[in-house]
């Protein structure tokens, strides 16, 4: 990099040069907090380790118009994702079986409905809810769902697994986490739909 002399320029020129290499050094200044995960980042919810398992599915939505209709949700990208983590896939509906639980995915412009179900014995559920959760994110467009943040939606669903059924809104959609017994077989879910 070469160096100016200021000593050299006239006054007011250096004045000038002065002035646009301090406006520099404050944009690159500016640009350098934005990148490093401090408050005002899109999705950031400024809470801590100990409570980031508390986050709202509400703050999935944080950014302007997220949850609304302007980001539509893609079902035939949702699908293949799907199929190719291994899901046998008909237009809306994805299903595999493994250690003893069904996982169930039904897609539409308008819901989201995923399921892990244990088809016999005992089966720690939570690790395959999860796997299903990851799997989801990933076959959603890159994680983002109707405008929300699929990994504060994932965080919020594993938080309220065990509960019998917790609803929350985030723009226009209401997502819901249940878990079911009644069958005697348990069941988690994740529900997303257009409010």
């Amino acid at each position: 990099m070469r160096r100016i002399d200021f000593r050299r320029l006239p006054a007011p020129a250096a004045w000038k040069m002065t002035a646009a290499v301090i406006g520099v050094l404050s944009l690159t200044g500016l640009a350098a907090c934005g990148d490093g995960g401090t408050t005002g980042q899109p999705g950031h919810t400024g809470q801590s380790a100990g409570t980031a398992g508390q986050t709202s599915a509400a703050d999935a939505g944080d950014d302007a118009g997220a949850g609304d209709d302007a980001e539509a949700v893609d079902v035939t990208q949702s699908v293949s994702g799907l199929s190719a983590a291994g899901y046998t896939c008909s237009s809306e509906t994805c299903t595999r079986t493994e250690a003893g639980v069904d996982y169930t995915v039904s897609l539409s412009e308008d819901e989201l409905e995923a399921e892990v179900r244990e088809t016999g014995s005992q089966t720690a559920l939570h690790p395959h809810y999860d796997t299903l959760l990851r799997e989801l994110g990933q076959a959603v467009e890159p994680g983002r769902y109707a405008g929300m943040d699929w990994d504060a939606i994932r965080e919020w669903a594993n938080a309220h697994a065990d509960s019998d059924d917790h609803d929350t809104a985030a723009g226009d959609w209401t997502v819901s986490a249940r878990f079911d017994d009644t069958s005697g077989q348990r069941a988690r879910q994740l529900v997303i739909t257009r409010s």
